[in-house]
């Protein structure tokens, strides 16, 4: 079963946040912002993993 388009899109844009701002290396306090922004990228899009997995289950 294939995801719905719009929770890959979302994926795919959390997985890109991450990666882009992983890319950047700021000096100073602001390191810390980017850290904590690449985790909540990688999170949202590993919760939208999960949830894709769980998904045929519930439709079963």
């Amino acid at each position: 079963m294939q995801r719905p388009e719009p929770l890959n899109a979302l994926q795919e844009l959390a997985r890109l946040i991450a990666t882009d701002l992983e890319q950047r290396t700021p000096d100073g306090e602001k390191r810390l912002n980017y850290r904590l922004a690449v985790a909540s990228a990688l999170t949202l899009a590993d919760q939208i993993e999960q949830l894709n997995r769980d998904e045929p289950s519930r439709s079963s």
